[in-house]
């Protein structure tokens, strides 16, 4: 250690870093840390959740599609079981799917029904409906709604 001119004290050669320097920034890297843990966690829950609902958008489309590829002619429980749409041995609307579209291996729980009803005359409603057990707890579900009609032509 040497006086400067000023009678001030001054360290020479100071190299380095203190303790406290360590410590403050082992802090802050702890803190930075436990913030991006934390968002990556409910990241990762986000991106299960929006799994399960491309899936069952999925299955809903591709189960709406075979249904609008039959006919209004073979929307019946034989023709629906033998094109692979429903699960077989179903009698009457509401129809099964969970096996059919294989929904417990794809979805936690999963489960889902297809429903015909008559809307009019020539005019069927079909609505397929996919529930599931989300990760955290819920049951969630995806619906969707279409109408097929009857596409013969009418003879007098």
């Amino acid at each position: 250690m040497c006086t400067s001119p000023g009678g001030k004290l001054r360290l020479r050669g100071r190299k380095g870093i203190g303790l406290l320097d360590v410590v403050l920034a082992t802090f802050l890297l702890g803190v930075c840390g436990l913030v991006l843990t934390a968002s990556f966690a409910s990241a990762y829950t986000v991106l299960r959740q929006s799994d399960g609902y491309n899936m069952a958008t999925r299955v809903c489309r591709e189960e709406m599609e075979a249904v609008r590829g039959l006919g209004y002619s073979r929307l019946n429980p034989a023709s629906l079981a033998a094109a692979g749409v429903v699960d077989p041995d179903q009698v009457g609307s509401p129809y099964s799917i969970a096996q059919a579209k294989n929904l417990g291996s794809s979805l936690p729980e999963g489960e889902g029904d297809l429903t015909i009803s008559d809307e009019s005359t020539g005019l069927k409603r079909v609505v397929v409906v996919v529930r599931w057990r989300a990760a955290d707890g819920c049951l969630r579900a995806v619906t969707v709604t279409s109408l097929v009609a009857d596409t013969t032509p009418l003879t007098r």
